[in-house]
């Protein structure tokens, strides 16, 4: 499930669960909305219409395992009162308050391919030695 907003405000007993009880992912997603690839995240920017806000989880906000919850904005993001999910937030900036519990789990974006974090065998680096010291005795 994709919730794409202008703001996002969830309070009082905000869940996200899983009605068949198997995995799912969910996303809160606060665009920048200006799609002229500029490489910006911009806050508070209007185009057409559209403008990027704030996203706030207050009182009891969470997303039940086994959903896999991201939230995003280019604006101000802010936990309060005890929230708790599995996943991931990113926001231009995030403030996190009283009683938050978060358990990063990996998730993509939908419609966008992220580059691979697994290594490869072509990647890493070489270990030398550049220093040897021989001493007669320690």
């Amino acid at each position: 499930m994709v919730i794409f907003a202008n703001d996002f405000y969830a309070t009082g007993s905000f869940q996200i669960t899983s009605a068949d009880g198997n995995q799912h992912n969910a996303w809160i997603i606060v665009p920048d909305p200006d799609v002229t690839g500029n490489g910006v995240a911009e806050c508070g920017k209007s185009v057409a219409g559209n403008r990027s806000g704030n996203m706030e989880f207050d009182s009891g906000s969470l997303a039940v395992a086994p959903i896999t919850f991201f939230g995003y904005t280019p604006c101000q993001l802010e936990t309060n009162n005890t929230m708790t999910f599995y996943g991931q937030l990113y926001g231009g900036n995030v403030t996190l308050r009283n009683s938050m519990t978060m358990r990063y789990v990996a998730i993509g974006i939908p419609g966008v391919d992220l580059p691979s974090t697994n290594p490869t065998a072509t990647s890493g680096y070489r270990v030398d030695v550049v220093y040897k010291r021989e001493i007669k005795s320690p």
